[in-house]
């Protein structure tokens, strides 16, 4: 961990120091007319379930009481925006990996976020600090196994600045800064990783219709894993943003990324065209898209993505729809795609979720197919309750292993009063894999309450 130490410590402090000061709490609301707004949130949860890490063979029960505080702050004016949210929470738990039962004050999550803007220039600013279980961070199926173990904290750092956006010759800039570290891990491939982002584009507006593009971006990633490795990459691109007609937009980028991979001092080194060309078409109830992706991967190669896609906007909904293919040398062609339909119920709605996507696993040094299909539904009972019901069905396909994981959950929410909301319900999940089969069935109870105040 020695590359990392020295450049995290201001980091770890002033961060840290922040959310302490703070006191943990949550994101203001994200509708506001202005002004100064605070926001204050209380919940209390009670959870109990069996297997709740879905390990072959069963690890047991999991009981857990977890009061969260959060407190968020908003700040709107005509050219500026500030927004502060934190949350902590006291941890009750006894589970099958711990000495008893064990409590602490855990889960801090901080964010910070400021942007400024005038017609001529644009300046964001963004901060987090999120510390918690390894589990809670990782969404992809293949990451929900019994390695997922330990506390992983995230210090992330984010500028970005446009200037002389009306004038005929414009610049942008931006920055970042991520790093992230792993504490009682099992996983041998959970290791601390630094990341450094630094991109330039200059605009030139040849005429009202076409604007010239030319960008130049550095990433930095440095893995503190046995081999020490460090991946440098740079990439430059130089594009143009047509408007044909009214209602058509034409994009269209090329470029070239240069990657250099050191490993045990041994470094080795891939170059490779990106490219991009994308059509926008406004109707009537929506828009139709194409796009044409090429993209170079220093372990995959590679990699050629076609998609085509439609948004409605429905009388009681929504549809937005794409479907595509994607191929590389190694991995071969495969259909990529997405669906999500909304709709409104006389008494609740209805939401159906689909996607088809294909990655590439720098682990295990190979291709995946991760599909999911989800439905969500919600039915007002009265001016006082609603039930929800929602189930997944997710599928992750590797040459090494396939994975499948269906889940169901139904939750009843019940207003107390203006302030205060109870939500009551249960979870069961089941998993399949190269290890078994594992089953976890979950309930519980939370009680909250969120109020706002305005100084």
């Amino acid at each position: 961990m020695g590359k990392v130490t020295s450049v995290r410590t201001g980091l770890r402090a002033g961060l840290a120091l922040g959310a302490a000061c703070l006191v943990p709490s949550l994101a203001a609301a994200q509708d506001d007319d202005g002004g100064v707004r605070l926001v204050f949130g209380l919940e209390q949860r009670l959870e109990a379930g069996r297997n709740v890490g879905l390990d072959v063979p069963d690890e047991g029960s999991t009981t857990s009481a977890v009061t969260r505080l959060s407190f968020g702050l908003s700040s709107i004016t005509p050219i500026d925006q500030l927004e502060i949210s934190a949350s902590s929470a006291l941890v009750i738990e006894r589970s099958p990996t711990s000495d008893g039962t064990e409590i602490e004050l855990a889960r801090p999550d901080l964010t910070f976020s400021y942007v400024r803007e005038i017609p001529d220039a644009r300046l964001a600013l963004t901060a987090r600090f999120r510390r918690d279980d390894v589990d809670a961070f990782d969404d992809d199926l293949d990451g929900e196994d019994d390695d997922d173990e330990g506390t992983r904290t995230d210090y992330r750092l984010g500028l970005s600045y446009d200037f002389r956006r009306t004038a005929p010759l414009g610049f942008g800039i931006d920055a970042g800064y991520d790093l992230t570290e792993y504490e009682n891990t099992t996983d041998p491939d959970l290791n601390d990783i630094e990341t450094l982002r630094l991109g330039l584009e200059a605009r030139l507006r040849l005429s009202e219709v076409l604007t010239g593009i030319g960008g130049l971006r550095y990433v930095r990633e440095d893995e503190d894993d046995a081999a020490q490795t460090l991946t440098e990459t740079v990439t430059t691109t130089v594009a143009m943003q047509y408007l044909a007609s009214s209602r058509l937009g034409v994009t269209a980028s090329v470029g070239l990324t240069d990657i250099e991979t050191t490993e045990f001092g041994v470094t080795d080194r891939t170059s490779g065209p990106v490219a991009r060309l994308g059509l926008d078409y406004t109707m009537p109830n929506g828009n139709a898209t194409a796009d044409l992706v090429l993209t170079t991967d220093s372990d995959e190669g590679e990699r050629v993505s076609f998609e085509v896609g439609r948004t409605l906007a429905l009388p009681s909904g929504a549809l937005a729809a794409r479907i595509g293919v994607t191929s590389a040398d190694d991995a071969g062609t495969d259909v990529i795609a997405a669906l999500d339909w909304t709709r409104n119920l006389p008494d609740g709605a209805i939401g159906i979720n689909l996607v088809r996507a294909v990655s590439y696993d720098d682990d295990d040094d190979e291709s995946q197919v991760d599909t999911t299909f989800a439905v969500d539904w919600m039915h007002e009972i009265n001016a006082l309750s609603s039930l929800r019901l929602d189930f997944s069905y997710e599928i992750n396909e590797a040459p090494s292993e396939r994975i499948e994981e269906t889940a169901f959950g139904a939750t009843y929410s019940y207003a107390l009063t203006p302030d205060w909301n109870l939500d009551s319900g249960v979870r069961y999940r089941v998993r399949d894999d190269a290890g078994g089969r594992a089953d976890s069935p979950t309930v519980f109870v939370a009680l909250g309450r969120s109020f706002e105040f305005r100084p």
